[in-house]
């Protein structure tokens, strides 16, 4: 059966970190996903600290292309209607895949990506949220985000890929990542 969102973690490297990414994947409330680790040319031992969880992920293996390139291979490997982007660093709140659902549901069929606040966890003088430095004030749970350009380029950017959930066709007919970029792919994106 097709999962409803596939999600992708590309990870270099990162040995030490990939499994808190994964696990945090697997404590979803939401469980209709399937999970891709895309290993974009490790050298360290990144392979063998995610095969324990071979039964519950798919992962990849290819030379070192790149962050575009390694987002792109789980692009091509999703099944799902919506795709989530986790970088290998970072970890999701257990309710976000569920929460990110719900929104979209509630603000019908014209809403094609979701995005979530974010907390900085690696740096303890980052108080601020994600949302709170760009200057994203929402006065409800959720709802549409007017001028979203105002986020992606001008003053502090907001709006991440690991936060965002967005239908897989649109990644798809935008090209995916641009794999000629070696920085602010996601940027990109979702510009």
């Amino acid at each position: 059966m097709t999962p409803m969102v596939s999600v992708i973690i590309p990870t270099y490297n990162r040995a030490s970190l990939v499994t808190a990414a994964i696990d945090s994947v697997l404590k979803q409330t939401f469980s209709d996903f399937e999970l891709i680790v895309i290993d974009d040319g490790s050298t360290d031992d990144t392979g063998e600290r995610v095969r324990p969880y071979s039964d519950r992920i798919r992962y990849f293996y290819q030379p070192n292309l790149g962050a575009s390139a390694a987002q792109n291979a789980g692009l091509r490997e999703a099944t799902g209607k919506w795709v989530a982007i986790l970088a290998s660093d970072d970890i999701w709140h257990p309710t976000k895949l569920e929460r990110q659902l719900e929104a979209i549901s509630k603000l019908g069929q014209g809403f094609g990506a979701c995005f979530t606040d974010c907390r900085y966890g690696g740096n303890p003088n980052m108080k601020s949220t994600a949302f709170e430095e760009a200057g994203i004030k929402p006065d409800q749970a959720f709802g549409p985000l007017h001028n979203p350009l105002r986020y992606i380029w001008e003053g502090v950017y907001g709006l991440y890929v690991q936060s965002l959930l967005v239908l897989r066709s649109l990644v798809v007919e935008v090209g995916g990542f641009d794999e000629d970029l070696k920085y602010n792919e996601d940027r990109d994106l979702i510009f």
